[in-house]
């Protein structure tokens, strides 16, 4: 097993548990600054991740695709700026060149 980081609103991190296999994709939609989303793997495989376990409204803050290179980035992401969730959506690195 292998544990990432993903984010709430409040900056607050919340440790998944995920298993060690190759990651193909993560699709990532930010809800009322909550970081959501799906991870895909080679074998076929996908595990949802939610940030939040008591969101009451879900304000819908945007969606992006992880792939490639960018994956490990994505998942070594250092917190910086106001909200975490808004700042590793707007990250340049994570984005085709």
């Amino acid at each position: 097993m292998r544990t990432i980081t993903i984010y709430d609103y409040n900056n607050r991190a919340v440790l998944v548990e995920i298993p060690d296999k190759k990651i193909v994709a993560i699709c990532v939609t930010v809800l009322s600054g909550d970081e959501t989303g799906t991870i895909h793997f080679a074998d076929g495989d996908m595990i949802r991740f939610d940030a939040s376990d008591s969101r009451v409204m879900s304000f819908y803050d945007g969606y992006y695709e992880v792939i490639g290179d960018n994956i490990e980035k994505w998942l070594n992401y250092e917190p910086s700026g106001y909200t975490f969730s808004y700042d590793r959506q707007f990250e340049s690195t994570y984005k085709e060149e």
